[in-house]
């Protein structure tokens, strides 16, 4: 819970926190500061914007924006 806590103040500007939360969570746990040097990429990220235009919590925007996390994870 203070992971999430932690990354929700990180984005508390953004309106897509709770999405971008969701998509980072996995990561915040096993990697919080690879993720927290990476998260300005991960905001930025045209990807992961388009995901937010049309119905933000379907499973294939959900799926696409987690996907998305885990390349840049791994970039």
């Amino acid at each position: 819970m203070q992971a999430t806590i932690e990354l929700l103040d990180k984005l508390y500007d953004n309106p897509n926190k709770d999405y971008l939360v969701d998509a980072c969570i996995p990561f915040v746990i096993t990697d919080k500061e690879k993720l927290y040097n990476k998260l300005d990429n991960i905001v930025s990220d045209d990807e992961i914007s388009k995901t937010f235009e049309k119905s933000s919590p379907t499973t294939s925007n959900v799926n696409k924006r987690l996907e998305r996390v885990i390349n840049i994870m791994q970039e």
